[in-house]
């Protein structure tokens, strides 16, 4: 519950400049995708960053089943991968197409929700 992850949260100085590297990695994140330069190492190595950051910033976003997920994608070949929205209810993952079989294969018992990234804002799209 959100108590429990209140109490986890890291509230010295280090928190406080982890927090502080998350807020600039997502500030990153947005002027990368604005770019031309998009790429699948840079994104995995965002993920990345952002998923240790998590982890060291004590959120209890990062629970021991997304680790096995994260860990099962890393094996197969993707580029990173990390927990987004809510506790982590999704999990956005970096592939180069080449990995992308066998690292859905590895995620066989995850919803695959496909997306691709646009430079002509948001749009509200339904899926089931």
């Amino acid at each position: 519950n959100s108590n429990n992850i209140l109490s986890r949260r890291r509230t010295d100085d280090i928190g406080f400049q982890i927090t502080r590297a998350i807020r600039n990695l997502a500030k990153d994140m947005t002027e990368w995708l604005k770019s031309d330069a998009i790429d699948g190492e840079v994104l995995g190595e965002i993920l990345n960053m952002g998923y240790t950051y998590k982890i060291e910033a004590g959120h209890g976003a990062v629970n021991p089943e997304y680790e096995f997920w994260h860990r099962a994608a890393i094996e197969a070949g993707a580029l990173g991968c990390k927990p987004m929205g809510a506790n982590g209810g999704f999990i956005l993952i970096a592939c180069e197409e080449d990995k992308r079989p066998a690292v859905e294969e590895a995620l066989n018992g995850l919803k695959k929700v496909p997306f691709r990234v646009e430079n002509v804002g948001a749009k509200v799209i339904y899926a089931d």
